[in-house]
Formats: structure tokens, sequence, C-alpha cells
């Protein structure tokens, strides 16, 4: 069967039977709840009523939604619970309804609004401020969005390319804010004290970054009042600073690859792009490094394709294979998650063959910047996501793929033999990122282990 066929039969089946998945995928939920209760794992429930407005002008902007999500909170297993002071991670699904007019967006022009979205995304919330009782959060996360009054329809599927309809109505979402908790309980083992109450504020945004640039962006800021439920209640650990990360250089590689388009004229066809990276990484503290990065961009889309409505680029008027290279240096600013990175880098140019000559544009022709992902799955090898952006032109791509890195890049050149034969890389008897903390925890804990070990 063809790929594109069975992507439209599942998505078919799936929304002709979503009342009997939903009804499933509860069923799950309930059941892994009472399963994980007997094993001591603390679990939390939360469900929120949310409400906003639509920060794009529209004649309509009240936002309505709900959001049900499942927390894990981190009490003192490993090293990253003590540096972050034991944070929470969760997963969340989020409808949020909008009533749009016809032009409520500068960025979409062909009429089609879609009034419900569902969000599915993790998080990770970092408690600022955190006693037995409140606790006071920085919440981020990313995932998936999707507009399934579109994605449902025959026509979609029967007049647009699978890849099309996909990328047009499920789009990526990101989102950040402030989320407060109060206890119900004063007293440790009380039935109140498994309650909380949460309210808080975040923005919700949704961007192809140019995979398809018909597919319909969104800023949200919602406002939310709920509350949370944990089946098993453990009373808070002792704080203790955790040890200090060895100061070591840390050399990275990343190879990526995607598709992308520069306007909305260019329809359903995509150009081919991709890059490597290769950078060296200190780390200042537990949760921080600095580095610094070469760049390499190959892009097909700068092809000399004249576009009748989006002109800024029309000036390339040939298609020559020296436009589609640029090169450059970051200076890389990472922050670690147990397994996950999230950086935020700011470079220059010093190889771009595709100038503007307009005075006034010097800064456009030079900076970029790129916000990077990372999970490490081993002690070398990690998968690695990223989205490129240039200074006064929005969002050029987004790509994916994988990357190596040596973490002990420094201790090799003490050594005099940096590039040592590095044997099993995929073995681990010993967690990368983490180190085991003696904390004062509940008696009848089980250590939760990776699967590695």
């Amino acid at each position: 069967m063809h790929f594109g066929k069975l992507i439209k039969f599942a998505v078919v089946y799936i929304m002709r039977n979503i009342r009997k998945i939903i009804g499933l995928l509860l069923l799950i939920l309930v059941l892994v709840q009472d399963a994980v209760s007997q094993k001591n794992m603390i679990f939390r429930f939360s469900n929120d009523a949310k409400y906003g407005m639509d920060l794009n002008k529209s004649a309509h902007p009240m936002t309505l939604g709900s959001e049900f999500a499942v927390e894990l909170p981190m009490y003192g297993d490993w090293k990253y619970d003590y540096t972050y002071r034991f944070p929470t991670i969760g997963f969340a699904v989020t409808p949020l309804y909008t009533k749009l007019t016809d032009n409520w967006s500068s960025t979409v022009n062909d009429g089609e609004k879609s009034a419900l979205m569902i969000g599915t995304y993790t998080y990770f919330m970092w408690p600022f401020v955190h006693t037995p009782r409140f606790s006071a959060n920085l919440k981020v996360g990313a995932g998936l969005g999707f507009l399934p009054y579109k994605m449902c329809q025959r026509e979609t599927w029967q007049e647009q390319k699978a890849w099309y309809a996909l990328s047009k109505y499920g789009t990526s979402l990101v989102t950040a804010g402030l989320d407060f908790n109060i206890r119900l309980g004063k007293q440790y083992g009380k039935k109140l004290y498994q309650w909380e109450v949460a309210f808080g504020g975040e923005m919700f945004g949704t961007n192809s970054f140019g995979i398809n640039r018909t597919a319909e962006e969104k800023a949200l800021l919602t406002f939310h009042l709920g509350a949370k439920y944990t089946p098993n209640v453990w009373a808070l650990p002792v704080w203790q600073p955790a040890p200090k990360v060895h100061r070591v250089l840390q050399l990275d590689f990343d190879l990526t690859g995607g598709a992308n388009q520069l306007a909305k004229e260019d329809g359903e066809r995509v150009w081919p792009c991709g890059s490597f990276c290769a950078g060296i990484h200190v780390p200042l503290s537990n949760a921080y490094r600095i580095g610094i990065e070469g760049d390499y961009f190959f892009n097909g889309v700068y092809d000399g394709r004249q576009r009748e409505e989006f002109t800024r680029y029309n000036y390339i008027d040939e298609n020559r294979y020296r436009n589609k290279h640029r090169a450059g240096v970051c200076l890389a600013n990472h922050l670690s998650f147990y397994r996950f990175t999230l950086g935020i880098d700011l470079g220059a140019y010093v190889y771009n063959p595709i100038k503007e000559d307009d005075p006034e544009s010097v800064l456009y022709n030079f900076l970029y910047g790129k916000l990077v992902t990372k999970y490490h799955f081993s002690k070398h090898f990690y998968a690695v996501a990223r989205v490129k952006a240039n200074y006064g032109h929005g969002f050029e791509n987004v790509e994916s793929g994988i990357g190596f890195t040596i973490p002990d890049f420094g201790d090799r050149l003490k050594n005099q033999n940096p590039f040592k034969r590095i044997k099993n890389p995929f073995k681990r008897k010993e967690d990368y990122t983490e180190e085991k903390i003696e904390g004062q925890r509940n008696k009848y804990y089980t250590p939760r282990v990776y699967p590695h070990r």
C-alpha cells in the first residue's frame, strides 16, 4: 500500500472510532494508575479550566479550554532532582476553542480558520519556590497542535497530499508560563494533603517553522484554575546541594536534515535542507554550559525561483549551487534537564552569498539564531532537533537528526590522545548524567532505574 494512502486510512479510522479510542485510553490510564500506585510511585493527576485571549487581533479574542495532565514529581532519585529543587515532568492534552473571524491574522489569508485546537505536549516545571504546602513553578513545554475540524474533512485528504495535510493542520506547539500550587491539607498523611489547588497563566504558540507556510499559526495567552490529586504522597525530601559536575571540555557533532518552503505560494512543493554542526562546550554549573560552535548550512529553497506575492528573495534570479550554502560561528547556551538539553544559540555568518542590497538590512545578512533540543540515549549518541531563524526574516526551517559526543574530550586532550577508540558506545554501566544521592526517603521506596542499568 502506498505510504500516503496508509496515512489516510489510519487518520480516517481513528476519526471514525475516536470515542472508542478515548474510552480505551481512559481505561488504560486507570489501570496504569492503579498498578503504579501499588509500587509507591508518585503520580499526580491534574485538570485545569482555561480562559484567555487570541493575541492575533481577532474580533472575537476569547479563548476557552481545559487541560488534562499526568505529572511525575522528581523526589530525590538523581542529581538533577536536587539541582532543580525537586522539579516535575508531565504530559498534557489541552483542547482550546477560539472563535475567530475571517481576517484574524495577517499570516493566514485564505479564510480557512479553525475554532478548535487540541494540543498534546510534554512539559517541565521548575519550582523556584518549593515548600511542603506551596510551590511556584516555571513551566515550559513542547509538543504538537492539531486542528481536528480541518483534519477530519474528507475533502482535505482527497484534494491534498497526505504530508501536506498533516503539516498544515498539525503543527509544532510550544508553551511557557507560571503555575502555582497550594495544598489543601496541613498534615502529611491526611486525605486533604493529597489535593492541591492550581492557578496561573501561560502562552501557547503554534508554528510549522517553514515546513508548510500555509499552516495556521496561533498565539494564545491563557489563565487557568484547577485541581491536582496525588494518590500516593511522600513527605518532601530534605534538600541538599548536588555534587558539582566535572568541568571538562565536551566535543559534539550534529548532522540534521529536513524540508522547507519559502512562501505560501510554493503550494505542495518543498525543498531539502540540512546542516552540520561541530562544537566545544564546557559546563559552568550542574545545569548550564557554554560553548563555541561552527555551522554549515545547506538549503535548496534558494534556487532563483521568482514569486509573485513574496518577492523578498526575487533578487536571486539564478539557480546557482553556491547560493544554497552558508557557514557561520555561534555562541551556544545550553541547559541540561536529565537526559534532555535545551539550547539557544546566537551566531554570525562567515560565508553568506545571498546578501540583500538594502543598506538597512546589514544585520539581516549576518545574524542568525538556533533553538536546539537534544536527547541522550547513550553515553556518546543523542537525537537532536533544531529550529533556525535569520535576524529580521523569521523562522527559516526545522531539522532533526543524530549527534555524537565525546563527554571527556578535555581529559583526553591532557592524555594527548583525544580521539582514542571508544569501545561499545551503546553500553553503559552507569548513567552518564547522574550520580546517586542518598537522601531522606520513604523506607518502602524502591529506586527507579533506567533500562540500561
